[in-house]
């Protein structure tokens, strides 16, 4: 008998122990799952505000307390503006405040190295600004826009914005062509034609190209200028009867 008790004691102990490490193993299982769930909770939160803070703290002074956009009268694209020489820009400026209460005493500053103008403003919100550059010279600029401010209660802050200008050189081309000639008599029979190109370009300019033929009396020919084959029919000593640009 003393066996047998033995035995179901033995068998008691190890259903209970099985019972409890099963029990274990669930308060284990659903604790993991609360824990997996606030760590996805976490990363979802910081992608969040990582995604919504970047966009605007490039825009936002450092301490939080203006803003500050540039928009122009030519196409922005990542940030760049592409012209030609000659052109101009219209840049508005606004600088917002973001605090409450006292309006921030600002000094605003836009412009590029060739043409800065600097505002002071204590009233209003937000503050808009203009500025037209003209762009005479091809290469690559800076439109900048940068403001320091103070909300009256001992915060400082700053903000800059900058798009860059292509100047791009407009391309010239040839929109029309004229010939012109004249003879200078030499000794014998012999004489030199001058003939002369103009062509006319696109900018508003004028290309000329000259070469000197020897030739003889009475002479009659097609010459070739710079690419142009120009119909010269001469008479006598220094008479010129045609000159034409064939084609």
């Amino acid at each position: 008998m003393l066996g047998v008790s033995n035995a179901i004691e033995n068998e008691e102990a190890s259903t209970s122990k099985y019972n409890r490490g099963k029990y274990k193993n669930i308060i284990y299982y659903f604790g993991g799952i609360l824990v997996m769930k606030k760590l996805l909770t976490f990363i979802l939160v910081c992608i969040m505000v990582f995604s919504v803070t970047i966009p605007v703290m490039a825009a936002t002074g450092t301490n939080g307390i203006i803003s500050i956009d540039i928009t122009a009268d030519k196409e922005i694209v990542d940030g760049m503006i592409e012209i030609y020489t000659g052109e101009s820009v219209l840049f508005t400026v606004d600088l917002t405040s973001l605090t409450q209460g006292n309006k921030p005493n600002t000094w605003l500053t836009v412009g590029d190295a060739s043409s800065e103008q600097v505002f002071f403003n204590q009233e209003g919100n937000p503050i808009t600004r203009t500025a037209t550059i003209v762009y005479d010279s091809a290469g690559e600029f800076e439109f900048v826009a940068s403001a320091v401010t103070g909300n009256g209660q001992g915060n400082r802050d700053a903000v800059e914005e900058i798009i860059k200008v292509i100047v791009k050189a407009p391309e010239v081309t040839v929109v029309g062509a004229t010939a012109s000639a004249y003879v200078v008599k030499l000794n014998g029979n012999k004489n030199d034609l001058h003939i002369t190109v103009t062509e006319e370009l696109s900018d508003g300019s004028f290309n000329t190209i000259t070469e000197v033929f020897s030739i003889n009396n009475n002479a009659i020919g097609t010459y070739n200028i710079g690419g142009y084959d120009v119909y010269v029919d001469t008479k006598g000593n220094v008479q010129v009867r045609e000159c034409y640009i064939i084609g």
